[in-house]
């Protein structure tokens, strides 16, 4: 009798054992519905337009390593990557995401960078444009034109418009530039000034005073082969 409990212990241990063991397991994997464990974040990258998963992006996660009570943050620094599987689903832990203050970047070869979330992102892919630009009118001699493009959802630029082209002294020339394939660029030229406007202690943008400028019909950019254009200005 005295065997027959002891036998009877030695069971019941293994079975918790085991069972413990399992719990632990399904915690670190997804369940069948797809969804992660309450300690992981999902970050979804698709390429804009086709919705197709991105696989091997890089999600990098910045932190603030100097900051100064009085203007903020003075130093930015990525402390963690992650990539993106088949499925375009990156898993950030609780830990990362929590000490992830400045914001992550997603990052992919023949895509333009761009500010990530959790949840599903939408990246860009890279195009190409070769522009033939003839000068029709006189400038003034201490002018820059400035090309200017902007994507349909706006996720790949820095306020409405990137730069794209800075030409001077004024000329005609021919120039190949990256845009955002496989949609609609709007563009738009100016013939002026650039300056920075100054948004905090470390942040601003460019803004443009126009002696005389643009707006093109949209052009479709291939993603796959070099689109051409002629511009005059």
């Amino acid at each position: 009798m005295k065997n027959f409990i002891q036998m009877m212990k030695i069971i019941l241990s293994i079975i918790i054992i085991v069972s413990t063991l399992a719990y632990l397991s399904s915690c670190s994997k997804k369940d069948t519905n797809g969804e992660l464990p309450v300690n992981l974040y999902k970050v979804e990258v698709y390429e804009y337009n086709t919705n197709m998963p991105v696989q091997g992006a890089s999600v990098k996660l910045n932190h603030c390593t100097k900051y100064d009570f009085e203007f903020g943050c003075q130093r930015i620094g990525v402390f963690a990557s992650y990539s993106t599987g088949s499925d375009g689903v990156a898993a950030i832990t609780e830990k990362d995401y929590s000490k992830c203050d400045e914001g992550m970047v997603i990052e992919k070869s023949g895509y333009w960078s761009q500010d990530g979330t959790l949840g599903r992102n939408e990246i860009n892919v890279v195009g190409w444009v070769e522009a033939t630009f003839k000068r029709v009118h006189d400038y003034p001699l201490d002018k820059h034109f400035f090309l200017l493009d902007s994507n349909e959802n706006y996720q790949a630029t820095s306020g409405p418009w990137r730069k794209m082209v800075d030409i001077f002294p004024l000329r005609d020339t021919t120039i190949k530039f990256k845009a955002f394939g496989g949609q609609l660029n709007h563009l738009k030229w100016i013939v002026g000034e650039e300056y920075i406007v100054i948004t905090g202690w470390s942040s601003g943008y460019m803004d443009y005073n126009a002696f005389a400028q643009k707006t093109l019909t949209p052009l479709s950019v291939n993603k796959d082969l070099v689109t051409s254009i002629s511009i005059e200005y």
